[in-house]
């Protein structure tokens, strides 16, 4: 997933861009793959994306956290100012549902995943994190304050737009331990069904905590 769903949404991001509305209901959900993919999945402290340059800071680090009984998601995007990725200055979070496509072919050695999108938020953790948002009036708000997460659920966020309801199609595959999901192009950015990435993208692995 890339972020906001579009960093690899992450989808997240960052999770793909965010996609149409033409939900998953109609797909057959695969418990046991589920199984796979329940607990929480971070990255290594790794190079600047689109909120680390809104920032001007360096390092950002991704966190996905897979319930098992009621199919929840929570994907947490942190920007750091220093390598070791200690000193936080911007949280990103994304709330939602996931469904694996129980009916869907392999991909790239990977399974179909959906992600629905419920809710986003931003948390700026640093006064010069406070002023940089401000600066831009990022996402339309222009009072943004220190440890004061705001919802921007359907607002435009970077040319971005984050919308309940809004469905992200991916893939992923555990294997030895790691998460890898899809990787993304102009023309598989998961917006759509037809436009699921198709290959993973090996070059960013999560770990089970």
């Amino acid at each position: 997933m890339r972020s906001l769903l579009t960093a690899s949404l992450p989808l997240l991001l960052a999770l793909p861009a965010c996609g149409s509305s033409n939900s998953s209901k109609d797909v057959v959900d695969d418990a046991s793959a589920r199984t796979e993919l329940q607990g929480t999945w971070t990255d290594a402290c790794h190079a600047p994306n689109r909120l680390a340059d809104v920032l001007k800071t360096g390092f950002a680090q991704d966190r996905y956290e897979f319930g098992l009984l009621q199919n929840r998601f929570t994907r947490t995007l942190s920007v750091y100012s220093d390598a070791a990725c200690s000193k936080p200055g911007f949280t990103e979070t994304i709330e939602g549902g996931y469904t694996v496509i129980g009916d869907g072919p392999d991909i790239d050695g990977g399974r179909p995943i959906n992600y629905t999108l419920t809710k986003a938020t931003i948390n700026p953790q640093t006064a010069a994190a406070v002023d940089a948002l401000n600066v831009v009036s990022y996402c339309g708000v222009k009072d943004w304050a220190l440890n004061q997460a705001k919802e921007v659920t359907n607002k435009t966020c970077a040319l971005q737009q984050f919308k309940n309801g809004d469905v992200v199609f991916d893939i992923f595959r555990v294997e030895n331990k790691q998460l890898t999901m899809g990787k993304t192009s102009f023309f598989a950015d998961g917006s759509s069904g037809q436009a699921r990435p198709t290959e993973r993208n090996k070059d960013l692995a999560f770990t089970k905590k």
